[in-house]
């Protein structure tokens, strides 16, 4: 049996429901887990390296070598992907709570924003808070009967 934060990030993918409080404090958790991740990768490598060289700032050079290719870069991207399904799956979920298909409705919502900020790209910012502020204060099946 899986925990159930687990559960909740990872799981139900097809018929999971998240409200408003859930989505913010569990979007909110992912991105303060997935900042402490990477801070680790960076310190670690960084206090490796001041391990073995008693200059300071070659930990610059070091860490932009080693986070440039090989498996620091691999690090960053699996948990950069991982983050990015994490935000998806919990996005899915609060659609279908409102009352909307999930996942289909993500992608058009991913497809206009992305195609939108391609013609305005100072618009960034701004659309992602609205975006983030809609699913926030849109009261469960405000779109009518919600979705399995």
């Amino acid at each position: 049996m899986n925990p159930p934060i687990l559960e909740i990030l990872f799981g139900d993918i097809r018929q999971g429901r998240l409200g408003r409080a859930g989505y913010v404090a569990y979007s909110l958790l992912a991105s303060v887990l997935a900042g402490f991740a990477l801070m680790a990768i960076v310190l670690t490598l960084g206090s490796v390296t001041a391990l073995f060289s008693s200059d300071v700032s070659s930990v610059g050079v070091f860490l932009t070598e080693k986070l440039g290719g090989g498996p620091g870069l691999v690090i960053l991207i699996a948990l950069g992907l991982l983050l990015a399904f994490v935000h998806a799956n919990l996005t899915a979920k609060r659609y279908r709570d409102m009352g909307l298909p999930g996942w289909n409705t993500l992608f058009a919502v991913s497809l206009g924003t992305g195609l939108l900020l391609g013609a305005l790209p100072a618009l960034g910012g701004g659309l992602q808070m609205l975006m983030f502020l809609v699913l926030l204060l849109m009261p469960t099946a405000a779109f009518g009967q919600r979705q399995p």
